[in-house]
């Protein structure tokens, strides 16, 4: 049995009474803005791990020793770059977009690097910045090894690169912080409209953890099987027939 945690982030809590519950609100801004929250948590959460790899584990007089250091640094790194990476998609589906980078010079640039470090090195394994060799020796001496095995493995950008990488990040999240303020702006005026019985009318606000059947459909698919429709997007793994990649 393998035993799964999530940590539910909200607003809400403490609200007093159990009458008083929040309610989902489910029409197409409150959908977007929910995107772009946890769009910019994601980010933000890449941020703060660079920064932290920066700051402790990065390789400094400062930073923090012992045999696990470069295993937590590695970790720290690879996965600042998929979660960030992994932020970019379409606008209306609350994602960031390459446009914000390219008034920067050298974003839409430095925006591929990052891709290709995600999708060749920190995602998956395929990419030269693992290399492997197995050699030997013309000359090999009694007693030597007939074959030595050789590995280079990148660590990530030095020290002194991580500030631009942690700023560069910023940079999205500051264009998140302005479509949510304008997005948020849209879903207040249409939540004055509703009088307070049609809020009392809509579902409780809940989270529910998807099984493991489910864990590589969309969200909005999620939402579909959740109120019972049939999925939408990409819907189950097993219904789709496999096609070109």
């Amino acid at each position: 049995m393998v035993h799964h945690t999530y940590s539910i982030i909200t607003d809400g809590e403490g609200l007093g009474p159990n009458e008083r519950i929040l309610r989902e609100l489910d029409f197409p801004a409150a959908r977007l803005l929910a995107e772009l929250n946890l769009t910019r948590h994601t980010a933000n959460e890449a941020m703060k791990t660079l920064a932290l790899l920066y700051e402790r584990y990065s390789l400094d007089e400062g930073a923090e020793t012992g045999p696990n250091r470069d295993i937590i640094a590695g970790c720290l790194f690879r996965d600042s770059i998929v979660q960030f990476v992994g932020c970019f998609g379409k606008a209306k589906k609350g994602q960031l977009t390459d446009e914000i980078y390219a008034a920067e010079s050298g974003g839409l640039e430095y925006l591929q690097w990052l891709r290709d470090l995600r999708n060749s090195y920190a995602a998956h394994a395929h990419g030269p910045q693992r290399q492997s060799s197995v050699s030997a020796l013309p000359d090999r001496q009694p007693g030597e090894d007939v074959i030595h095995f050789g590995l280079q493995i990148y660590q990530g950008p030095e020290r002194d690169a991580l500030p631009d990488m942690i700023e560069f990040i910023r940079v999205g999240i500051a264009a998140l912080d302005e479509q949510i303020k304008t997005v948020t702006a849209n879903v207040i005026a249409q939540i004055n409209l509703m009088p307070p019985e049609a809020i009392k009318r809509l579902p409780a606000a809940t989270f529910t953890a998807p099984h493991p059947g489910q864990l590589n459909i969309s969200r909005s698919a999620f939402r579909s099987t959740l109120a019972g429709s049939p999925p939408q997007g990409r819907g189950d793994p097993k219904d789709r027939k496999p096609g070109p990649r």
